[in-house]
């Protein structure tokens, strides 16, 4: 048996049409309450614990509509709330930016819009870069460790 706690949900209808790339949605809230545009998620604390293990998750941490969306993958919504004027430059609470989440799930339809967006306040290259360089040194140091 499975038991799921869920700790401060922090999750609004814009976070949920943001991750689910319902763009209609997004505009209509929009429309309606504009500051929701930058609205953050609560910090967010999901245990699952079953007979064998124990397992804590730390889900959405400060994030906004954009780098929700970035995390899913969401080009429509992401494409939306830029021409919204959603802050790209915005970092999560773990220091994330939309590029560095759209890296991890590995959406490279965000990476490139966000290249082609060519945004100052975007460096996407350098955050890409840093992250190639990040993968090189984690490699090597398992490749000392496996000695």
């Amino acid at each position: 048996m499975i038991f799921i706690i869920e700790l401060s949900l922090g999750w609004t209808p814009i976070h949920h049409a943001a991750y689910c790339d319902h763009v209609p949605i997004l505009r209509l809230l929009y429309n309606k309450h504009p500051e929701l545009l930058e609205q953050m998620t609560e910090d967010k604390l999901i245990m699952i614990k079953n007979k064998e293990n124990s397992f804590l998750f730390n889900f959405s941490r400060k994030s906004t509509p954009l780098l929700l969306s970035s995390t899913s993958g969401a080009l429509d919504a992401v494409q939306c709330l830029v021409s919204l004027g959603a802050n790209v430059a915005y970092k999560d609470a773990s220091g994330h930016t939309v590029i560095h989440l759209a890296a991890s799930n590995l959406h490279t339809n965000i990476i490139e819009y966000f290249i082609h967006l060519n945004n100052p306040l975007v460096p996407t290259w350098r955050i890409l870069v840093g992250l190639y360089n990040l993968f090189i040194i984690q490699n090597q140091i398992f490749d000392y460790l496996k000695i």
